[in-house]
């Protein structure tokens, strides 16, 4: 799967949040996480960045692949907050 080029407002008419899908992972770490550190966010969505990012390094590094990476995985992913 490929980038989604599309911007989808998920929220209904009038709202400023957006939706942006990106399925591949280089995408992710080499644009996407850069920008992020670059523009840190301004609220306790900071700390599940930092865990996503994390989850992201370890997939990268196939550590999913692994029973022990996975439930690593599984863990830090209980920890981030769903968007409300």
């Amino acid at each position: 799967m490929g980038t989604s080029n599309k911007v989808v407002d998920n929220t209904g008419a009038g709202s400023s949040v957006k939706q942006l899908s990106i399925y591949n992972l280089d995408t992710l770490a080499n644009r996407i996480v850069p920008l992020l550190e670059l523009h840190p966010l301004l609220s306790a969505k900071q700390n599940d960045f930092n865990r996503w990012k994390l989850v992201l390094e370890m997939m990268l590094n196939k550590e999913h692949l692994t029973e022990e990476g996975f439930e690593k995985i599984t863990k830090l992913m209980s920890k981030i907050s769903p968007i409300k």
